[in-house]
């Protein structure tokens, strides 16, 4: 799994020395209705409305807030920015392999394929998506 390497490698600070992913409308936005979800689940209701944003605003209709996403209910377990650096950590890995088997697909060869992958997970046009989980998740 070079993939797997590459992406610990582009992400080694978080990885290996603990740092998150906290920028952007990560915090502004995400960490406010992700709170907001657990919070609604620990009360026992359903996490269809957002209360705390201006004079509250839907939840579940929010495809921002990713309530449906299957990996978003891992925040019961586990703390948000450990939530967070796995999420990133997983779709660049999934979208590194999504195009190795494209690759492979098209009749390139392994080291072919793994350069194509290896690039596209590094390319800045991915890679300046980790701070947008509702665009990371999409591509």
């Amino acid at each position: 799994m070079l993939i797997v390497l590459v992406v610990v490698v582009l992400f080694r600070e978080a990885v290996l020395e603990g740092q998150v992913f906290f920028e952007r409308d990560v915090h502004l936005m995400w960490y406010t209705q992700v709170e907001t979800m657990v919070r609604a689940l620990a009360a026992g209701r359903w996490p269809v409305w957002n209360p705390f944003m201006g004079f509250g605003q839907p939840l579940w209709a929010d495809a921002n807030a990713q309530v449906l996403y299957p990996m978003t209910w891992l925040h019961l377990v586990v703390r948000p920015w450990t939530y967070y650096t796995f999420f990133v950590l997983v779709h660049f890995v999934l979208a590194g392999l999504g195009l190795l088997i494209f690759a492979r697909r098209l009749g390139l060869s392994p080291q072919s394929g793994f350069l194509a992958a290896g690039t596209w997970v590094l390319s800045g046009p991915l890679v300046s998506l980790a701070p947008m989980w509702n665009q990371l998740a999409g591509a």
